[in-house]
């Protein structure tokens, strides 16, 4: 009965060793400074940062945004915009370093929104229209520039 315990926690032990192992291969310790701009994760379920209403083709990542100071040991404050109506304290698994890449910035500036948190949806032009018959319908078809 000893040796099949003895066994048995040395197999538990093995595992354990093994898991570790490999949950440490992709785990990366990750820490910045203040005043160093990060990319902030964007979770569209609970976020008011996201555009548009198709949460799979909503941006991952927004930003850049300097950090303002650590709170903590995994807890950075971020200089949001004042337009963005979410806490500015984030866990370091919601950040990403920002790497100097144009087509990553996404420009909040050129984003208007009301005080309600939604986005002003105003089309700049018209580019082209046509209509479509389809069983007894037409269908009017509008491509637009926003």
């Amino acid at each position: 009965m000893e040796n099949i315990i003895k066994r048995v926690h040395r197999n538990l032990k093995t595992t354990q060793d093994r898991q570790k192992h490999y949950a440490d291969k992709r785990r990366s310790e990750r820490s910045f400074k203040v005043g160093e701009p990060v990319f902030l994760r964007v979770k569209p379920k609970r976020s008011s940062l996201h555009l548009g209403k198709w949460k799979k083709l909503a941006p991952r990542y927004c930003g850049p945004f300097s950090i303002l100071e650590q709170m903590g040991v995994v807890a950075y404050k971020l200089a949001l915009p004042p337009h963005v109506k979410v806490h500015n304290v984030f866990h370091v698994s919601l950040l990403k370093k920002y790497v100097p890449v144009p087509s990553h910035v996404l420009d909040f500036d050129a984003i208007q929104m009301k005080e309600t948190g939604e986005f002003l949806t105003e089309p700049l032009r018209i580019i082209c229209s046509k209509q479509q018959h389809r069983q007894n319908r037409v269908i009017d078809w509008v491509k637009v520039h926003w």
